[in-house]
């Protein structure tokens, strides 16, 4: 299983350093990466969701209490239909990628709160404050870059200790 975080987190350094190295500027989230990409170059982005939810799904699973397996599926499963929806600035798309990233955002929170200890939790919103005081521009990509690092850190550390 830990291969399959460590393939992740390659993946989501990749994608990422790739959209750094080519337009020289950090997005205002991941799923703007999209527009950034443009032409056929932007279902990368689906792509990109697709994988992450394919290797997150099965470790989440595995280490998850059987009371909450709802909450991997709703995570990931809101990332992999936030991906179908690339164009998030127009049309049905908008409705679609707005509604599913706030289901994947909502389970990542109750998967902190009800499986991961409360410095998790903490942290993450320690994290998040701090970005929104700074004022920084892209928080919202930082934002759920954090979230994935520090649910594969969870990961992590969960694989190796039990």
């Amino acid at each position: 299983m830990l291969i399959l975080i460590i393939l992740m987190l390659l993946i989501t350094f990749l994608y990422n350093g790739y959209i750094f190295i080519k337009y020289k500027k950090i997005p205002e989230s991941l799923s703007e990466t999209s527009y950034l990409l443009g032409g056929n170059k932007r279902y990368w982005f689906t792509g990109y969701c697709f994988i992450i939810c394919i290797l997150l799904l099965p470790v989440l699973f595995e280490i998850t209490n059987s009371n909450l397996m709802i909450l991997p599926f709703m995570f990931c499963g809101g990332l992999a239909f936030a991906g179908c929806s690339p164009l998030f600035r127009e049309g049905l798309d908008r409705i679609v990628h707005y509604s599913s990233a706030y289901v994947a955002f909502g389970a990542y929170i109750l998967y902190m709160i009800f499986c991961m200890n409360w410095w998790w939790v903490l942290g993450y919103f320690v994290i998040l404050g701090l970005l929104c005081i700074i004022k920084w521009k892209s928080y919202v990509y930082w934002a759920e870059i954090v979230a994935l690092l520090e649910i594969c850190t969870y990961i992590i550390i969960e694989t190796t200790i039990i």
